[in-house]
């Protein structure tokens, strides 16, 4: 019997809450698409020491560094450079996450070793924290012709967001250019876990009254304050909103205060705090009509796939992979950063019926799936 082939990740800092997220899922899913064995490598820490050796499959194999937190990624970066070094021949496809100096450099040393062996990178990139500037002379200059010359050993590179694809290709940093290597990749929908959960989706006549949110709530990129705002000022009427997730210390007081002065809104605005459990989170999406984001920046935030995937009419700031969601007002609408009477007006409207959010009637659910997704990859690396 031939052995199969092997496919690596190396990621800096691989934890419990990954194993529903890319750096498990992009692996896992390519593994099967291309029957691979899959093996991630990172950095052993006090949260992930209790991560068993194989899930699904995927072998996780945690690395002693023995550093500082402050210093684990350029420990992790020497020490995939020593593994890459020493066990390169053993592995057909190496991955890894970020377009970051130690990504090229994985990559040149793997293809100095392995020269026949494939490079893939997952850029997981926010479209506006892009540096696009104009390298300057010379300091800069050289970087950017080291950038280049290491970038040649990546067979692909994908990006999330249409929005992230058309500013690195303007670029007039030349360390942004990949031509022909680069592929615009959203993240996707596991519907192999979906399948085991066994759960009743719901047709929209069948939803519940519900909006949701979901993410760190208080944490500075979601900018929960302005979903508060906005629901203080809407009439709610019959409808329940579900804020889901895990509570930073700096919005209680904030939520404190809505209470005190929205008390009729006691049993309308819902904090669940965390959902780990993915049936019990992905009924909420099930049971609702409506997602609403407030992020001040995202890069292709999971939530969107999984709001879309339940059908839920989604509004949201221009962020990340709103626009590619959204797809100019088909599937939901936008609002302005830190505009909480324009989001206000807007939770009014999908209340009173006056806004149509049964949207999905045409729309193929499956093309969300990580193994549609993943095809743009697997022929790229075929290629």
């Amino acid at each position: 019997m031939n052995k199969r082939k092997n496919l690596t990740l190396f990621f800096e800092f691989f934890d419990h809450e990954h194993l529903g997220k890319d750096p498990f899922m992009v692996p896992y899913y390519l593994g099967k698409i291309m029957n691979y064995e899959v093996k991630i490598i990172y950095p052993l820490t006090e949260s992930n020491k209790d991560l068993p050796s194989s899930i699904k499959g995927v072998s996780l194999c945690p690395l002693n560094i023995g550093t500082s937190k402050d210093a684990v990624a350029e420990s992790f970066a020497r020490a995939t450079y020593n593994y890459i070094w020493k066990h390169a021949k053993e592995i057909d496809l190496l991955m890894r996450f970020f377009d970051v100096d130690a990504s090229r450099k994985a990559a040149m040393i793997y293809k100095l070793r392995n020269p026949k062996g494939k490079v893939y990178i997952k850029m997981d990139v926010n479209p506006y924290g892009i540096n696009d500037k104009a390298p300057s002379f010379p300091r800069n200059l050289l970087a950017s012709i080291k950038g280049r010359i290491l970038k040649s050993f990546v067979d692909v590179i994908s990006c999330e967001t249409q929005l992230a694809l058309q500013k690195l290709k303007a670029s007039p940093n030349p360390y942004n250019h990949w031509g022909k290597k680069i592929v615009f990749m959203p993240n996707g929908f596991d519907e192999e876990l979906l399948s085991s959960l066994h759960i009743d989706e719901e047709k929209y006549a069948e939803k519940e009254n519900v909006m949701i949110t979901v993410g760190r709530l208080g944490t500075p990129p979601k900018n929960t304050p302005m979903l508060l705002q906005a629901l203080a000022k809407a009439d709610l009427k019959d409808w329940k909103v579900y804020l889901i997730g895990p509570i930073d210390s700096s919005l209680q007081p904030e939520i404190d205060a809505f209470y005190q002065q929205n008390l009729e809104k006691k049993n309308q605005v819902i904090f669940t705090g965390a959902i780990y459990d993915k049936k019990e989170l992905w009924e909420f999406y099930n049971r609702s009509k409506a997602f609403i984001l407030t992020s001040k920046w995202e890069s292709f935030a999971l939530v969107y796939t999984e709001a879309q995937r339940f059908r839920n009419y989604i509004v949201s700031t221009k962020v990340g992979a709103a626009s590619d969601v959204i797809e100019d007002g088909k599937y939901g609408d936008f609002i302005e950063q830190d505009d909480f009477e324009g989001l206000a007006k807007k939770i009014d409207d999908i209340v009173s019926g006056s806004t149509d959010i049964d949207v999905y009637n045409h729309f193929d659910v499956k093309s969300l799936s990580w193994q549609e997704r993943l095809k743009v990859i697997v022929d790229r690396l075929k290629s």
